[in-house]
């Protein structure tokens, strides 16, 4: 079964929680490694990602526009639909 992203987080931990988690085999503390999450949703455009990392997945939106990017990765964009439609 794939990966959806809508499941692929954990909706009752925080994305601090499981951003940690995901790092586990790399070396550093704990507060290491919140500093390398915090990089990585600065990387993808995550405003105030300091305040945002202690939120929930549904805190998020289903997708975030990225400041000077040309590109758009349109992921599902019938996935709402109504198959009548």
């Amino acid at each position: 079964m794939p990966c959806l992203a809508m499941t692929a987080l954990n909706p009752v931990r925080t994305i601090e929680s499981q951003m940690i988690d995901i790092q586990q085999h790399e070396e550093g503390s704990r507060s290491e490694k919140r500093g390398r999450a915090i990089d990585m949703l600065h990387r993808v455009g995550i405003p105030d990602p300091q305040s945002r990392i202690g939120g929930y997945p549904h805190h998020f939106s289903g997708g975030y526009d990225v400041p000077g990017s040309r590109r758009i990765i349109a992921d599902e964009p019938t996935a709402g639909l109504d198959v009548s439609v």
